[in-house]
Parts: C-alpha cells; sequence; structure tokens
C-alpha cells in the first residue's frame, strides 16, 4: 500500500492526527500534488485550523481550477470563519462547474437557511437530496427550514428520516422540533399532549409485560386514587411499590386507564381519555415517537 493510500484510510478511520503527519510528509515531498493539497486542507477544516485549512485549498483551486470539490472544501473553511460572502462564492463557482454537485447544493443550501433565507435553501437541499437520498445534513437542513417556515407536516417528513438513521450530531435537536409539532398537531385536535404522552409511556411500560404486572400496577393506582389524586397540580408527586420514580396525579391516572384498557375497559377511572388513549395508541403503533 503506498503512502497517500495509506493516508486515505487513516482519515476514513477518524485517525486525524496520524493522517496529518502522513499528508504533510507527502506534501512537503510534492508541493503541487493536488491530492495532498485537497485532502490535508479539509483535515485542517476537521481539526479546526481554518487559516492553513484555506490557504492550502485556495492553492488547490489555482493548481486544478476545474476540480469542483476543491472549491466545496474551500467554502466549508471559510463558512467555519465566519466568512459567509466567501464561501457562498466558493459554494457557486463549485456550482457553475458541476450544477448537480450534491456537496454544494447542501452546503450552500445550509448556509442560506442559517441565514433565513429559507425558499432557496429548501430549493437547493431537495436538489441535494435527490443526488444523496440519505444525506443527514440535507434531511436536517430541510426538516428545519420546512419548521422555521411553519410548514409542520413537511418538516416533520424530513425530520422523521433523520432521527432514523441512528445518533447523529443534530438528532437531540431533531426530536424536539418533531415533539413540538406533535403538540401543536395534538392542541389543534382539543386533545391534552401530557395525557397523550403519558398514555404512550404506559403502553411502552406494559409492552411485553404479563398481565399481572399490569394488575399490579393499575390496582395499587386506583387504591392509591381512593384518597384522592390531584390531576390539576403538576407539582404534587406521589410514589408507587410497583413502580420507581415520582409520579403526577394526571401522570398516574393516565397509566391506570392505559392499564384498565388492556385487563378490564369496561373501568370506569373517572376521567375520560378516550381520545388521548387512540392517539398514543397511534403513535405507538406507528413507531414515530419524537424523543424515543
Amino acid at each position: 500500500m503506498d503512502r497517500f493510500q495509506r493516508a486515505l484510510d487513516l482519515l476514513k478511520q477518524h485517525k486525524l492526527p496520524e493522517a496529518r503527519q502522513l499528508l504533510e510528509q507527502l506534501l512537503a515531498d510534492e508541493p503541487g500534488n493536488t491530492g495532498y493539497l485537497y485532502n490535508l486542507g479539509m483535515l485542517y477544516t476537521d481539526m479546526n485550523e481554518t487559516d492553513r485549512a484555506v490557504e492550502l485549498l485556495r492553492r488547490c483551486t489555482e493548481l486544478a481550477p476545474a476540480k469542483t470539490n476543491a472549491y466545496v472544501a474551500l467554502g466549508f473553511a471559510f463558512a467555519r470563519r465566519g466568512e459567509n460572502a466567501a464561501a457562498k462564492a466558493n459554494f457557486a463557482k463549485a456550482l457553475e462547474l458541476e450544477p448537480d454537485n450534491p456537496y454544494a447544493l447542501r452546503n450552500l443550501g445550509g448556509l442560506l437557511g442559517r441565514e433565513g433565507d429559507y425558499d432557496k435553501a429548501i430549493e437547493l437541499l431537495q436538489h441535494a437530496l435527490e443526488k444523496l437520498p440519505d444525506d443527514p445534513l440535507s434531511l436536517y437542513g430541510l426538516g428545519l427550514c420546512l419548521f422555521k417556515k411553519e410548514q409542520f407536516e413537511e418538516a416533520d417528513k424530513y425530520l422523521r428520516r433523520y432521527v432514523a438513521l441512528g445518533k447523529l450530531p443534530q438528532t437531540e435537536d431533531a426530536k424536539e422540533m418533531r415533539r413540538e409539532i406533535l403538540n401543536r398537531d395534538l392542541h389543534q385536535q382539543g386533545l391534552r399532549p401530557d395525557a397523550v404522552f403519558y398514555c404512550l409511556g404506559a403502553l411502552e411500560l406494559f409492552k411485553g409485560k404479563p398481565d399481572e404486572y399490569v394488575r399490579e400496577v393499575t390496582f395499587e393506582i386506583g387504591l392509591l386514587g381512593r384518597s384522592g389524586l390531584d390531576v390539576n397540580n403538576p407539582d404534587r408527586k406521589y410514589r408507587l411499590k410497583s413502580l420507581p420514580g415520582e409520579f403526577s396525579g394526571l401522570h398516574l391516572v393516565s397509566i391506570m386507564y392505559v392499564g384498565f384498557r388492556r385487563i378490564d375497559p369496561s373501568v370506569d377511572v373517572g376521567m375520560d381519555f378516550a381520545r388521548e388513549y387512540v392517539a398514543a395508541r397511534n403513535l405507538f403503533d406507528s413507531g414515530g415517537v419524537p424523543g424515543a
């Protein structure tokens, strides 16, 4: 294996210090090699040494003016430095050379989104996603821009796909936006979001558990409720023997409601959570649960 291939393998393994040392040696031996300049420039950006990154990537574009991704990498380095005008100019140059370059489309779209130009950002990011269908940055950027434009149904489609990719840097942010969208939808339907989420949690709690366990938890809440559960004060907390932690009155009644729906649907728990239960059941069955 030659040294350059070894450096590329180290980059793929995220062994940046080792890759840097090898690429610097290679560049010292051959200062005009655009492959070395390009990869070392991107590595410097990843290591937040953006001044050095810009220097090498500029040299790369001068020596290889038709190398599209070098302009993308240079634009990204400028963006890291907060020089948005220079970043946009380099992304635009990349698109001039290659109009369908997904990385230029994605990076320019993301930058415009951060600047609040949501319509243009959405157009570019959708184009990028056509070329890279599961690109996480494009998915998140689209979800965020559509969320900002209050196009919540469309936003949720992209945010859900982003979350489904696994643990990524903006996963928690995407989940929080999805939860806000769901809360809004539940309010519009006249439902109590807190009761829906409590019912959803109870469905998860009882999933795969035997009926004996469900009865134990449900009956204990029922007995506790004989002395009264304050469902309107979220600061008032209760404890159970059958479950760890502390619970509000509304939380316990929601768990009890779900429990009786399984073991004896004829029981009246004193509160009608039928619609909230159906909403929770739909979320549970679809697996599309924000924050899960």
